[in-house]
């Protein structure tokens, strides 16, 4: 597993979302000495990473035994094209809304 693998996203509430290996990731919180700590999606999976910088910390992360299988890449390209339009239009609406007339 390297940082490679890792893609963005962003959640329908407007979060960054890390997809490793077809297994969604939210930003859980910091730890000390800027470490970012991610935590799987699904609430009952115990699994996580941490990610100083653009460095995965593979030794201090727990990738696998994920209770739930992975998401189809199906899902994860429709959930990225509803959020995109989703945000679209929420931005067209605020900036038709800010028209002076």
């Amino acid at each position: 597993m390297n940082s490679q693998n890792i893609s963005e996203s962003i959640s329908e509430k407007n979060k960054e979302i890390k997809v490793i290996d077809k297994f969604k990731y939210r930003f859980h919180k910091m730890l000390a000495n800027d470490v970012e700590r991610w935590s799987c999606t699904n609430k009952k999976c115990k699994c996580y990473f941490k990610r100083s910088g653009l460095l995965l910390l593979e030794n201090e992360s727990k990738l696998t035994n994920h209770c739930h299988e992975p998401d189809s890449s199906e899902l994860l390209k429709r959930q990225n094209i509803r959020n995109n339009l989703k945000r679209k239009a929420t931005e067209d609406i605020t900036k038709a809304g800010n028209v002076d007339t």
